[in-house]
């Protein structure tokens, strides 16, 4: 028998039902969820915990002048790694903060640490000169290296908050000493037979010491139970050089070179060898440690334990070529021009942009395509164009999670390495779409992603791509796009950044056998305080002030669209903390519709579930929740329903007789 029109009854039906939140499922992994079931969220985690509505972490201001509270790391860890003195690996990140056209100064941090100035940078001047560019730069890290990304200024090396070079800082690697030495038969020693020699310059200030490629090898001289002398050993006019390797052929040795000797300055013209063939027992010369180009790259990676660098720079001024250099195995800092060189293609339409590894497979973007790079060693490299998909900004570039990620001249890509690159552009945020907002970006700055206006900082935290953007000369506002690689949705955060870094959390210590595990740490460039950088994502709170949470629903007729509904109740279910959820219902929406609310519901009372009662005139045939809080401390909910009950007329009594 159907309800009476005016039966008040306890059991009502749920005719609308807000969570578990984003569809997921509370005791199983997450699934996707398509678009209109969630119409708009901002500041919402929509993965952080599964099941749940919750507030999104936001940005501590100004960590510089207030400590970060240090990360829990794992079982059996006493203490953090805080020295740095003591590090051989600095990992996790390093920011980049000015003005344009200004000084741009770098921020590093690290475990348990709040961000600090490198100070010894050795090359401010063309920081300065090129501030531009260091806004869609990026560090690079390679074992005991950290690498600067940055066009124009050439790429940087950086060990711990050290930059150890001097004159030849522009260029990675040693320019290699030329012409030959000069060498003669003398005295009694223990040489026989036809012997020659070249020299490397070192510098002793990294580990594994940087080195160059050699000079040539002179004629064989000949010594019979003799030493030789060696003159004219070349000096260095570049100031990292601190040491020469002298490297021996013939005798019994044969065609190898190997290290005899080696000279512990950079002044010292002449030397002696008395060594034996037997006794001869340094290192294989590697022939070619040449450095990297001039002008360096517009991009770097590191790749299957070595540097790669794209798009050679041969005028200073533009990056044509898409010639893609790497360096010799575990020698981050030397390349062989002549024989370690692919090609990417030559198209002025087609500029290279960025480099992304994905472990597998070296991904190459470029303006108006994809290139691969497959192989494992230098025997089987090989480049391959495999789609024709585009790039706008190198600081889009972002890997994680067998991903990378970019933004694109039509939209937000990733690609897998494997399969298509797919367009995850399509999403819905409180401004209309993500499509709507990086169309209103496009125009904004004339489609040209390249010119100083505009900046992008892509990076990967807790399972999410965040996508940031930032008008060097507010042409907009800026904001953040985050992208949960488990359920496949979006959201938005209404700040952004020029410049992040991501700490990892995983470091060694200088042994090289202990392991620290932690929180990962987000820190960006203040889009407001030139100078400043904020921690993100470290509490509710968005540089200091309480974040404004929301999340609207779709609109529901409860599947029965042509009869009203009497809407009786609102029901919020979630554990009890001190924070009040605002609650509004929309009847009918639209322009006629009716608003019953906001409500706010004190979630402090001890109560799992409470209950909004609504009016007897919340009548309508479709309704839409609205829920919001404003709070610095994360807020929880798991469930938010609209009770009620169908009207419609009672069934006539049963005939009689």
């Amino acid at each position: 028998m159907a309800k009476s029109a005016n039966q008040i009854f306890n059991d009502q039906d749920s005719l609308l039902t807000v969570g578990p939140f984003m569809g997921l499922d509370t005791t199983t992994a997450p699934f996707y969820v398509a678009p209109n079931n969630a119409v708009a969220q901002q500041n919402v985690a929509i993965n952080r915990q599964y099941g749940v509505y919750s507030t999104a972490q936001g940005r501590i201001a100004n960590v510089m002048s207030s400590a970060i509270a240090q990360p829990v790391i794992g079982v059996g860890v006493t203490s953090y790694i805080t020295t740095v003195s003591t590090l051989y690996y600095y990992p996790g990140l390093y920011v980049l903060v000015g003005t344009v056209g200004g000084s741009v100064t770098a921020y590093y941090a690290g475990v348990g640490s709040i961000p600090a100035v490198i100070t010894n940078w050795a090359v401010t001047n063309h920081v300065a000169n090129f501030s531009v560019n260091l806004y869609e730069s990026k560090f690079v890290f390679a074992q005991s290296y950290v690498f600067v990304d940055c066009p124009i200024v050439k790429p940087q090396m950086i060990v711990g908050t050290q930059i150890s070079f001097g004159t030849n800082a522009i260029n990675w690697g040693i320019v290699g000493p030329t012409g030959t030495v000069g060498t003669a038969a003398t005295g009694s020693g223990a040489l026989n037979g036809y012997y020659s020699y070249a020299v490397t310059f070192v510098n002793t200030s990294f580990t594994p010491p940087l080195e160059s490629s050699p000079n040539a090898f002179p004629a064989l001289v000949y010594a019979v139970g003799q030493n030789i002398a060696i003159s004219a050993i070349p000096v260095s006019s570049d100031t990292q050089v601190t040491a020469r390797n002298i490297y021996r052929i013939g005798g019994t040795i044969g065609g190898t070179p190997l290290l005899v000797h080696t000279i512990a300055d950079n002044t010292t013209t002449s030397y002696t060898d008395t060594l034996a063939d037997s006794s001869v027992v340094g290192q294989q010369l590697i022939l070619r440690q040449d450095p990297a180009p001039a002008n360096g790259w517009c991009s770097i990676a590191y790749h299957k334990g070595r540097m790669w660098g794209l798009g050679s720079n041969p005028n200073g001024i533009r990056f044509t070529g898409s010639d893609l250099w790497y360096s010799n195995y575990l020698q981050y800092t030397s390349f062989n021009s002549v024989t370690q060189v692919l090609d990417c293609g030559s198209d002025f339409n087609d500029l290279p942009v960025a480099l992304a590894s994905l472990d597998s497979v070296l991904v190459i973007l470029k303006q108006a395509s994809i290139w691969l790079c497959y192989g494992d060693t230098q025997n089987d490299f090989i480049t391959r164009r495999t789609f024709s998909v585009g790039c706008m900004s190198k600081g889009s570039v972002a890997s994680g999670y067998g991903k990378v990620f970019w933004l694109g001249t039509d939209g937000i890509y990733y690609f897998d390495g494997a399969n298509s690159p797919v367009n995850i552009s399509d999403g819905n945020i409180p401004s209309g779409s993500v499509r709507t907002l990086l169309n209103q970006v496009y125009t904004a700055v004339g489609n040209n992603f390249s010119s100083p206006n505009v900046c992008t900082a892509g990076f990967i935290i807790n399972r999410t791509y965040y996508l940031s953007f930032y008008s060097l000369s507010s042409t907009f506002a800026a904001f953040t796009l985050g992208y949960d690689l488990d359920i496949g949705a979006w959201t938005y955060l209404p700040y952004g950044t020029n410049a992040v870094g991501v700490c990892r959390n995983s470091f060694e210590n200088g042994a090289g056998t202990q392991f620290v595990f932690g929180t990962q740490l987000a820190f960006g460039a203040s889009t407001s305080t030139s100078g400043q950088v904020d921690q993100w994502f470290g509490a509710e709170t968005d540089k200091g002030s309480s974040i404004v949470s929301s999340w609207t629903s779709n609109v529901s007729d409860s599947g029965m669209t042509s009869i009203t509904k009497q809407y009786r109740y609102i029901e919020v279910v979630a554990p009890t903390q001190a924070q009040t959820l605002n609650v509004t219902l929309y009847v009918n929406p639209g322009p006629n519709q009716t608003t019953y609310g906001p409500y706010a519901v004190a979630l402090n009372s001890g109560a799992p579930r409470n209950r909004i009662s609504l009016p007897p005139g919340a009548v309508g045939y479709e309704c839409m929740l609205y829920i919001s809080a404003t709070t610095s401390t994360q807020t929880i909910i798991n469930k938010v329903s609209v009770l009620g009950y169908v009207k419609r007329v009672a069934s006539p009594p049963p005939l009689m007789g």
